[in-house]
């Protein structure tokens, strides 16, 4: 057990690593409380996310790099506008190639792999899937939504406005119904499973998700069965 502190930390432990603010800056703490790296990196927040042994961390405005438990840099700092986990030795980024910020993969020595001319965001990946949003919006672009694997390549293209990550085989989508945004679920091969009634709805863990109807929430199971009346 770790004691209270008045240090600022991360959210969670990743890798059994969590990012903690100290008084020399930037840090990472293990299980037992050790901090492994203390020193002089700005970032965002203290929620670090470590995989495959590295972290993203913001250097500088629009500059990103991945360092390892000791604060040593794996990949150099590089322009970036968003920086996810590493996942078999491939990092979602976003970056400004000729004027256009894009979605993009970098691999473990920072190079830049693939390069998505229509997609501006790209989600870390989550069950071996990134999800990735269509650059121009109001265009008449069939899939607006994708997700891709680790070799840039597109698994599920689908129609909808916005998609969440998956989780316990599901990922939320939404999309227009008479006028309104509305949520439902699909599964990886893109098949809806529960239909786009809720005004919100959250990524599934455990075999739950937390959803919004009216003004009030509640938890449904992977039928759609409300586990919790709505509150």
């Amino acid at each position: 057990v770790i004691p209270f502190s008045n240090q600022i930390t991360g959210s969670c432990f990743y890798d059994g690593f969590v990012g903690i603010k100290t008084s020399e800056g930037m840090g990472f703490m293990d299980k037992k409380g050790k901090i492994k790296y203390s020193g002089k990196m700005h970032v965002y927040n203290y929620d670090c996310v470590f995989s495959e042994g590295v972290t993203a961390v913001m250097v500088d405005k629009n500059k990103y790099a991945y360092v390892n438990e000791f604060g040593d840099f794996r990949v150099e700092p590089f322009e970036a506008y968003g920086a996810c986990p590493f996942y078999k030795n491939v990092a979602p980024v976003r970056i400004n190639q000729n004027g256009k910020i894009r979605a993009a993969l970098i691999s473990e020595f920072g190079d830049v792999i693939k390069f998505f001319e229509d997609y501006f965001n790209i989600n870390p990946f989550s069950e071996g899937l990134a999800y990735m949003e269509y650059a121009h919006n109001g265009d008449s672009k069939k899939y607006k939504s994708v997700y891709i694997d680790e070799k840039g390549r597109f698994v599920l293209m689908l129609p909808y406005h916005r998609c969440g990550n998956f989780s316990d085989g599901f990922a939320y989508f939404d999309k227009e119904v008479k006028g309104t945004w509305k949520y439902g679920y699909i599964d990886k091969k893109g098949n809806v499973i529960i239909e786009a009634i809720y005004d919100y709805a959250c990524d599934y863990s455990e075999g739950f998700a937390m959803i919004k109807k009216g003004n009030k929430w509640g938890l449904i199971d992977k039928f759609g069965n409300c586990s919790l009346s709505y509150q």
